[in-house]
């Protein structure tokens, strides 16, 4: 049967890693034929050491093992070995190392199989020290055997306690129980079991004694008193003291708001200023504005401020101390909002005639309460009284949106809010002249030699021009005036013989024969107008006759004389006015007929009424 022989090699691999690795090689086999060759069964490692050797019946084939290093255990415990009941202790274990996943640290009191103190699964352990002496055990699951322990032992000697918990202050207007505590220190206590205890006075350190405790309930009191408390009976230390004040709260019985103003206009300052009161050091003034709902935003906590409000609203004070919060003051400060003025007039010139319509946009535009819109005809020394109402100018409309005006002539139109708490701002528009465009149809007479109306003017026309015709409805009524045989050089003809065979006499018939067609234009745009025009015309002037024979007077022959002083033809020249009273026309004016020798040219005067349309 052949043996084996094995060993067991912990090895510590060129990458750092720990190894258990078995080899074993046949000592029958290897020994009989002097082979010792063992290359089949060599390993790499930078360092090894045999952990075991055996001879078998048989080899060893284990796999390699990797090597996991175990928990170190914790080796002690450091932190404080003394305290005083109460206090807050930190332990610390010492020497232990985590190696293994899911491991934790265990703390335990009284033995290592003790009560397990619940959280505490770290190196370090956080606890308030117990009323006597205890140990305390720590080791990492797993390995219970191998801990580490220390004691605390709870001092026995009084502390000087750290403060005293109680109120700063009280106030005079109440009367209540208040409560003082001890907070820190400790009691001491004897071998025989004595205790010290906590013992309160008042005034100095040995003032009498008013309460024994830690924590005591007591009377306010009513005067600025200190508190002292010490341990007394053992170990006595020093004591510590607390001091209480009594406050008198705000007097708010004679308070009153001052204010500057109680109606301002948009944007002037107010003064607000609290007096009457009676303050502490700890008064807190708040000055609040409202609107009618119930949020008081706090605009000021001085006595005194000056601001500037933005619109109506209620303005009020209270004061909060230590003691009480006083009741509310109010006053209302009434704002005269400014108008907004509109961003431009807006001109229409839709309609007939010189009338142009101007209007504001009322969207855009905001009057206040107190004023109203005035339209007026601006200029750079426009004055304004204390309403700023302007002074001087011509007033054109006041308190309407919208105006219409003749625009006869260019000008500046100005609109602005007059009245309380309005500025000289205004809103401006330069209005051109407007032509009136029409055209117009009227009849009339012009004056002749008859000295009748029997002559006839008849004009049409626009704004712009106009054509005229002058003629003597009546003059085809009386024979034909045109086939005459004489002439004369008045108005009357003296009988006399026109030859040796025939005479003539007047018969006391006459015409004036006028005719004429001019055009003309209009010097200037407005109701009232000057008019040139010309063109052509002619006038003659006939006297009536019977011709007889001589020393005959029966059957005379109607015949005419023609005027030779009154006999005009050639241009015509004219000038006049015009009123437009619309709907209705009237032109007044002269013309000027050229005359023909002997003539020296001939001057009518024309009246003429229709409608212009």
């Amino acid at each position: 049967m052949n043996k084996w022989l094995s060993w067991k090699f912990e090895v510590t691999t060129c990458d750092g890693k720990r190894k258990i690795i078995t080899r074993s090689i046949d000592l029958t086999n290897y020994s009989s034929e002097g082979d010792n060759d063992l290359a089949d069964f060599s390993f790499e490692g930078k360092e090894f050491k045999i952990i075991e050797t055996s001879v078998k019946n048989q080899p060893s084939f284990d796999k390699d093992i990797d090597v996991v290093d175990p928990n170190i255990a914790p080796t002690s415990i450091t932190g404080p070995t003394e305290a005083y009941a109460g206090d807050d202790i930190i332990l610390v274990a010492e020497g232990g190392k985590i190696v293994t996943a899911g491991s934790k640290y265990v703390w335990t009191e009284g033995s290592v199989n003790g009560k397990v103190i619940a959280g505490a699964e770290t190196s370090t352990l956080k606890i308030k020290a117990a009323n006597n002496t205890k140990k305390y055990f720590v080791y990492i699951t797993g390995n219970k055997t191998d801990y580490a322990s220390t004691e605390v032992k709870i001092l026995t000697i009084s502390r000087k306690a750290d403060r005293i918990n109680g109120p700063a202050f009280v106030c005079n207007n109440t009367t209540k129980k208040i409560s003082l505590e001890v907070i820190g220190g400790g009691l001491g206590e004897t071998p025989s079991g004595g205790k010290a205890e906590w013992v309160w006075r008042i005034n100095s350190e040995t003032g009498p004694i008013i309460e024994r405790g830690q924590r005591i309930s007591i009377d306010q009191p009513v005067t600025p008193t200190t508190y002292f408390v010490a341990p007394e009976g053992v170990n006595e230390v020093g004591s510590i003291s607390h001091q209480i004040e009594v406050v008198a709260p705000t007097d708010f019985s004679k308070a009153t708001i001052i204010t500057s103003m109680t109606k301002i206009c948009q944007g002037q300052n107010v003064n607000l200023e609290l007096q009457g009161a009676n303050l502490n050091a700890s008064s807190k003034i708040n000055w609040y504005e409202t609107n009618g709902d119930h949020f008081k935003k706090i605009i000021s906590n001085s006595l005194s401020f000056s601001f500037t409000p933005q619109k109506t609203s209620t303005y009020g004070v209270y004061v909060t101390d230590q003691c009480v919060t006083t009741p509310e003051l109010q006053t209302i400060i009434t704002v005269v909002e400014n108008s907004i003025l509109p961003d431009e007039i807006t001109l229409d010139t839709s309609s007939k005639g010189r009338v142009v319509k101007l209007s504001i946009n009322t969207t855009k535009a905001k009057l206040n309460n107190n004023s109203n819109w005035i339209w007026y005809i601006s200029n750079e020394v426009t004055k304004y009284d204390d309403s700023n109402k302007p002074v001087g100018a011509q007033i054109l409309n006041s308190g309407s949106t919208n105006i219409n005006f003749n625009a006869i002539k260019a000008k500046t139109i100005a609109v602005k809010a007059f009245g309380e708490c309005e500025s000289n701002e205004q809103v401006t528009l330069s209005v051109p002249r407007k032509l009136d465009k029409y055209f117009f149809f009227t009849i009339g007479a012009s004056s002749n030699e008859m000295g009748n109306l029997a002559t006839k003017v008849i004009t049409v026309g626009s704004h712009r021009v106009y054509l005229r015709t002058r003629q003597s409805l009546n003059a085809t009524a009386i024979g034909d005036y045109k086939t005459n045989s004489f002439v004369t050089d008045g108005k009357s003809i003296t009988n006399f013989p026109a030859n040796s065979g025939n005479y003539y006499s007047f018969n006391g018939e006459k015409v004036n024969v006028r005719s004429s067609y001019t055009l003309g234009f209009f010097l200037n745009q407005n109701d009232v107008k000057v008019y040139l025009g010309g063109g052509i015309g002619s006038q003659s002037y006939y006297n009536g006759v019977d011709i007889s024979s001589y020393q005959n007077g029966t059957s005379p022959t109607k015949s005419w004389a023609q005027n030779v002083n009154y006999n005009n033809s050639g241009a015509e020249l004219e000038a006049g006015v015009s009123v437009k009273l619309k709907p209705f026309y009237m032109m007044a004016g002269a013309s000027y007929l050229m005359g023909s020798a002997p003539s020296k040219g001939y001057i009518s005067v024309d009246l003429n009424v229709g409608f212009a349309f």
